[in-house]
């Protein structure tokens, strides 16, 4: 049976399919603490992400895909509105499955990671230190309109 391995590589492809990191059931957001751990687990296996630290992008990572019997894909994973993804384009659902499989499997790296949420005048942070996630969230002199 082909295995899939996974680096981070920069792409331009279309990834229009949508696979949810915490519940591919239910259309909900996960709780700070469940988002610190995923990052994490993402980060174990890919480092820092690309870019991100926005309301907008929280994080963002590009993947490469590869089947050892040559089949390719490219993913995206990232986090919008409080809901981590693997979006794919078509044909490559097998191989967003399987990155799904990867993260849930890997232990957490250490890390810290913050955004501004510029509309609800927040900074959220997320880290793992030894194992433990951790959500932090305080006020910024921010907000959506500009004040």
């Amino acid at each position: 049976m082909a295995e899939w391995t996974f680096t981070k590589e920069r792409h331009h492809s279309g990834e229009e399919n949508i696979l949810r990191l915490f519940d591919e059931k239910k259309d909900v957001c996960v709780d700070g603490r469940t988002g610190a751990l995923i990052l994490g687990k993402i980060w174990a296996l890919f480092g820092d992400p690309y870019d991100g630290g926005s309301s907008e992008v929280f994080y963002h990572y590009e993947v490469k895909a590869e089947k050892t019997d040559g089949e390719t894909a490219y993913l995206v994973v990232d986090q919008y509105n409080d809901m981590p993804t693997i979006r794919y384009a078509d044909g490559g659902e097998a191989a967003a499955k399987a990155l799904a499989e990867a993260i849930e499997r890997a232990a957490p790296a250490d890390y810290k990671w913050s955004a501004v949420y510029d509309d609800y005048g927040v900074k959220i942070t997320y880290s793992v230190r030894n194992g433990i996630a951790y959500f932090e969230q305080e006020p910024t002199n921010m907000d959506f309109f500009g004040g």
